[in-house]
């Protein structure tokens, strides 16, 4: 597939966070993307509401039906804003629970999309990675279209 403006991208992240506008804001420069978000804001970023999101030259979407338990959090709908947005490309991060639903929707429904995930480990924490984080990260690592 080739990646253009006219590239419908769907992106999933936990939050808006600082070091992640820039990237973000090109991706939205390059790209017909839309932005979903977990959370509203991140317990361990403190700023003054609506200042990171003035910085954004994309509108902001946050992922309407979920919960949080045990520190992970569960999405619903996520397979309905695949359908409803269409994208040629779905970006993710790492390797989370809202991860492995887009990556059983790109199989159930015959890869309709390149699935994509950012991965921030270091070596080392890759490495050191072990229980369900490195379960998922070596199935769907080796069965998306890139990392």
């Amino acid at each position: 597939m080739k990646f253009d403006h006219t590239t419908k991208m769907l992106i999933f992240h936990p939050s808006l966070a600082p070091y992640r506008i820039d990237f973000f804001n090109k991706i939205s420069l390059k790209f017909r993307a839309s932005f979903y978000f977990y959370y509203s804001r991140q317990s361990n970023h403190i700023f003054t509401d609506g200042y990171l999101q003035s910085k954004c030259s994309f509108p902001i979407n946050y992922i309407k039906h979920g919960y949080t338990f045990v520190k992970r959090f569960f999405a619903f709908g996520i397979w309905c804003l695949i359908k409803q947005e269409r994208p040629g490309v779905v970006l993710c991060c790492e390797f989370n629970q809202v991860t492995l639903l887009v990556f059983l929707n790109y199989c159930f429904f015959g890869k309709k999309f390149q699935l994509y995930t950012l991965c921030d480990d270091s070596l080392e924490n890759a490495k050191n990675r072990s229980g369900y984080r490195l379960l998922l990260r070596n199935f769907i690592s080796k069965r998306i279209d890139g990392v």
